[in-house]
């Protein structure tokens, strides 16, 4: 059986962030985060995971390990509601719980400031403390403050963001984290024997869609 391929892309980031869209760029990332871009290519060079059923199957073992965000609700769902069958736009592989906590304080925020809006219409009272997420659950689920960014460092094994251009196919994406050995470990745990990593740091070796 001919192997699918896997096309991994590092760089240091300020290098990494040039090849890559506005929403990365946006990014506060620092010299010390990792961040590294993957795409699927198979036998017969058709780009992307899902152009063999086992690089389909990695990739959906890997959504199934992370949180996601349910952008008709602009709702964290969890893992075991994760019912995706193809790459989310964001995805939060939880530590310990940590990110648990996150969604957690977004969700008591959102009943709180239900009652706010009700309660304030006849008399004055107080609005609740934002949540950290609350700052990346809207329209284009912007990840460009400071506090979350690094929220969701310290809460996540690793982040994945899927590549929206589809310029590497429909479900490349780019995984980013204080350390990538994690992810790493997951995901090649996953892909097993069936794939073929090519690792590179220059993004001309990237093949475009």
């Amino acid at each position: 059986m001919n192997k699918y391929k896997i096309i991994c892309y590092r760089s240091a980031l300020p290098i990494f962030r040039e090849n890559l869209d506005d929403y990365i760029k946006a990014m506060p990332g620092s010299a010390m985060d990792q961040f590294a871009l993957l795409m699927g290519v198979g036998p017969d060079g058709t780009v992307g995971f899902d152009a063999t059923a086992e690089g389909e199957i990695a990739l959906n073992s890997l959504i199934s390990k992370c949180y996601s965000v349910d952008l008709s609700r602009l709702a964290i769902v969890s893992p075991a509601a994760n019912d995706e069958c193809r790459m989310p736009r964001l995805l939060f592989r939880d530590r310990e719980g940590e990110f648990t906590k996150l969604r957690d304080a977004h969700e008591r925020y959102e009943l709180a400031l239900k009652k706010y809006k009700v309660i304030s219409k006849y008399r004055e009272v107080a609005a609740p403390e934002k949540s950290i997420l609350s700052t990346m659950l809207t329209k284009d689920l912007p990840i460009e403050d400071v506090d979350l960014y690094r929220a969701l460092l310290d809460a996540c094994h690793y982040v994945i963001v899927r590549v929206v251009s589809g310029e590497h196919g429909s479900d490349a994406f780019v995984v980013f984290s204080k350390c990538l050995n994690y992810f790493f470990t997951e995901f090649l745990s996953m892909v097993g024997v069936d794939a073929e990593l090519t690792c590179t740091g220059d993004a001309s070796k990237l093949i475009y869609y």
